[in-house]
């Protein structure tokens, strides 16, 4: 029976005590969307009804790790503390967050007070401690923080991936080959490991097992965010196109609210010439994140590309509103303008830029057509 006349904490309360942000509910959402796409959630009759209501849900928060995201979890987290100075969660929260941030040497100090707190931390705090250890090349404190995780937790593979690429980065690669190949006896559909066993085995010129790895790590599904852009990121550097746009969608699909991942996967989808693709990415990613300026200059470039040198300069305008200092977002404004033969506007944007930095190529060219009134070649 639960204690009469208490007062209880409200809801509001509840999230200051313990640094909850919309954030929170994003990660959450996250890890329920890759939980559905594994097996026996993908046989249930109303999957795809499910997985819809859960990309909604995603869209209608703000991205998890956008700036503005990690500076009020980082507020938020850090008021908890405040009150609770001793609460080890609260300490790996912080750590998790600043490793986000890239802060990772107070990273660090913060997981290093959780465990301060309660050594026997669970195996997430001793994952995120040696991940964070390895950022700063501290290779060997991180493979002993790897090796406190526990086999038999959900994310074990991704420890052993880890301890593997320290080792590597030791020059113990025969260990590294070892334990990724541990790692995929335990968990065979386990991609990233594919892919790091394959870039082994071509660094030592074994170069058919490392396309069979190749082929391993392609064909199997991906269910995190980070996995399938790690996976999509590989396959542009080969310039298999194909693949790289099945992993970017797949991390889309995970993580629907991230505009800097949108603005990736737009830059190699035009980077490959799908120029209507890229531009869906951008204008998502403005729609997500209106305040940010590099969708809008991205997105200015791409309808510049297509012929729509209207609908560019618009996109431009708004990215100089956001930086008024941009050079790009001025080029590719005066460029728009040349090509809507608003002459005199264009002359006194190119100027703008020439004034920033008189070397500019672009402009210097653009002035030199527009001082003798030529067509652009």
């Amino acid at each position: 029976m639960l204690p009469e006349n208490t007062a209880w904490p409200d809801m509001a309360q509840c999230a200051h005590r313990l640094g909850y942000t919309p954030r929170d509910a994003q990660l959450a959402l996250s890890d329920i969307r890759a939980r559905l796409g594994e097996v026996p959630f993908t046989f249930e009759a109303n999957h795809e009804e499910q997985l819809r209501h859960l990309a909604e849900a995603a869209q209608a928060l703000p991205a998890a790790n956008s700036p503005a995201s990690l500076r009020n979890a980082q507020s938020a987290t850090e008021a908890a503390l405040e009150r609770r100075t001793n609460d080890a969660e609260l300490w790996e929260q912080l750590g998790e967050i600043e490793a986000r941030e890239g802060d990772y040497a107070e990273g660090i100090a913060a997981v290093e007070r959780s465990l301060d707190f309660v050594p026997s931390r669970g195996p997430e705090c001793w994952l995120l401690y040696g991940t964070l250890l390895a950022q700063q090349n501290k290779y060997e404190d991180a493979i002993a923080a790897f090796k406190r995780v526990s086999p038999f937790y959900s994310r074990a593979d991704w420890a052993g991936h880890n301890l593997a690429l320290c080792l590597d980065k030791l020059g113990r690669r025969d260990e590294a080959v070892a334990e990724l190949k541990r790692v995929l006896a335990v968990k065979p559909d386990y991609s990233p490991s594919w892919l790091a066993l394959g870039q082994l085995y071509e660094q030592m010129g074994r170069t058919n097992d490392a396309e069979q790895c190749y082929r391993g790590a392609l064909t199997n599904h991906v269910n995190q965010v980070d996995d399938a852009v790690r996976l999509a990121r590989f396959c542009a550097s080969r310039h298999w196109f194909g693949p790289a746009v099945t992993n970017y969608a797949a991390a889309i699909e995970l993580s629907p609210s991230d505009p800097v991942l949108r603005v990736e996967a737009g830059r190699v989808f035009a980077e490959f010439g799908r120029r209507d693709e890229a531009v869906q990415q951008y204008v998502a990613a403005s729609e997500l994140s209106p305040g940010q300026f590099l969708p809008h200059l991205q997105l200015g470039f791409e309808l510049g590309r297509l012929g729509k040198p209207d609908l560019a300069e618009k996109e431009f305008r708004q990215a100089l509103q956001l930086d008024a200092n941009s050079i790009d977002a001025r080029v590719g404004l005066g460029v728009a303008l040349y090509d809507q033969k608003k002459m005199d506007d264009a002359l006194k944007q190119f100027d703008g830029v020439l004034e920033r930095n008189p070397q500019e190529a672009t402009a210097l060219r653009y002035v030199r057509l527009l001082r003798n009134r030529t067509p652009a070649p």
